[in-house]
């Protein structure tokens, strides 16, 4: 099951379900190999579900660093953050940086990309 945060009036849910059949589709062209299994969608206010609250807290962390410079709260919830791949880094590779445990995102890191912050 996928659930995703419902925001405004708009049903986002058939462009979602498209998004998820074109991958699919790539996938099976690329690598062969199919997949069958059923995808339920559930759009729902993030107040009726702890997983969407938490990732809108992360996000909220990390919208904090980037906007404002500001990492006390990614610096707290730094130890539940698995992954994090900044598509816009990308003075290493040309699909960005990924940051987990062993290389956290830091503010130090963001200041060396983003002299402003």
């Amino acid at each position: 099951m996928i659930q995703f945060a419902r925001r405004g009036a708009s049903d986002r849910t058939a462009a979602l379900r498209t998004a998820i059949e074109t991958a699919r589709r790539r996938f099976r062209e690329k690598w062969g190999i199919a997949s069958d299994a059923d995808i339920e969608i559930a759009p729902m206010a993030a107040a009726q579900s702890a997983g969407l609250q938490a990732a809108d807290y992360l996000l909220w962390a990390l919208q904090r660093l980037y906007e404002r410079g500001e990492d006390r709260f990614v610096e707290l919830m730094w130890p539940i953050f698995r992954t994090v791949h900044d598509i816009d880094d990308t003075r290493a590779t040309e699909y960005g940086a990924y940051y987990t445990q062993k290389k956290p995102l830091t503010l130090e890191t963001l200041k060396k990309r983003l002299p402003g912050i």
